[in-house]
């Protein structure tokens, strides 16, 4: 639940940068057209001397390539930021994912280890019972064996 969450944070987070990308953006636009229609109000207007109009023409055609750069930029840094995000959730996946696994893997540890201290356990139960069974026979044996010895004897 909490790597859910975690997941859901990062998500929010990225459309937040998105949208404070986009937000900055269309705010840089709108002053970008705000001066581009200032210059073309100066280029327009009859008292400006024609060397200034000129200069005027090719500084608001240097602003458009600049503007032109900047959303290709920010629609770089928009891909760039989904790119990250979807890493950063699929390393968060393959966390949870992973650490399922260490967790299943673990409780199977621990299953094989009882059942194997089980099995041993049970194993040296066998093995007390047949050591007394032939401390047994081998005393019934000898039992035997005397008595035999002592009926040959008679």
């Amino acid at each position: 639940l909490i790597k859910d969450l975690g997941i859901q944070l990062t998500m929010v987070k990225a459309q937040f940068k998105e949208y404070r990308e986009t937000l900055q953006q269309d705010m840089k636009s709108n002053l970008h057209d705000i001066r581009k229609d200032a210059l073309m109000k100066m280029v327009k207007s009859g008292s400006a001397p024609l060397e200034l109009k000129r200069l005027t023409l090719k500084m608001a055609h240097t602003e458009d390539t600049i503007e032109d750069l900047t959303v290709e930029n920010s629609e770089l840094k928009r891909a760039l930021l989904k790119v990250r995000t979807m890493n950063s959730v699929k390393d968060m996946s393959s966390k949870m994912s992973f650490d399922r696994k260490i967790k299943t893997m673990q409780t199977e540890k621990t299953d094989a280890s009882r059942e194997l201290y089980q099995d041993k356990a049970e194993s040296q139960k066998q093995i007390e019972l047949l050591q007394s069974r032939l401390q047994e026979t081998n005393a019934s044996l000898a039992a035997a064996e005397t008595e035999r010895d002592r009926l040959r004897k008679e």
